[in-house]
């Protein structure tokens, strides 16, 4: 026993001298870790309750943007739409369907006002990118090419994207310009 109970202690000791603030402390202090929460890094500035008809239950949500009017456009994976809701969480809309054709999704995600009343909403599944409006018009669907996975999509304020994907190197960073076209 007096074996297993000196590796024990060692290791204990090495993890403690290994911890970054270890040199701050003396030898007999006790570190208590310092619980953390979502309020000690976030400040809520409001909460809003979205209306779910059976019509038009969430379902997955897969991404979620607000503009500066206050609509919310919710991406919904597994229903392959984004519902658009006003400020208060009344339904105001539902943008697209489940497919692959124009104005269609198959996994819409990362819904991204680029204005007050136009999206641009990356299709994980499908490799592409659709720009609708906020009244449902679409605008313009852009291919992808060899994106065919992607793992986070942003607006880069200057009319491009930036897009998360898969690369047989491992998570890769793309920079697309309107056309979709890689520029970095």
């Amino acid at each position: 026993k007096r074996p297993l109970l000196s590796i024990r202690m060692a290791i204990l000791a090495l993890a403690v001298a290994c911890e970054p603030r270890a040199a701050a402390r003396g030898p007999r202090d006790v570190v208590s870790p310092v619980p953390t929460s979502l309020e000690a890094h976030y400040h809520r500035i409001g909460t809003v309750r979205l209306e779910q008809p059976d019509s038009a239950l969430i379902v997955r949500v897969s991404g979620i943007d607000r503009n500066s009017a206050g609509l919310i456009a919710l991406g919904d994976a597994s229903e392959g739409n984004v519902k658009l809701f006003t400020e208060s969480g009344r339904l105001l809309r539902i943008l697209g369907r489940k497919g692959g054709g124009p104005g269609e999704f198959r996994e819409p995600r990362y819904p991204r006002f680029a204005d007050d009343t136009t999206l641009h909403i990356a299709d994980t599944d499908g490799g592409r990118l659709t720009v609708i409006t906020t009244s449902g018009r679409l605008v313009r669907t852009l291919q992808l090419g060899k994106l065919v996975y992607l793992s986070g999509f942003a607006l880069d304020g200057h009319g491009g994207y930036l897009v998360g994907s898969e690369d047989p190197d491992g998570y890769v960073l793309f920079h697309l310009d309107s056309t979709g076209k890689q520029i970095g």
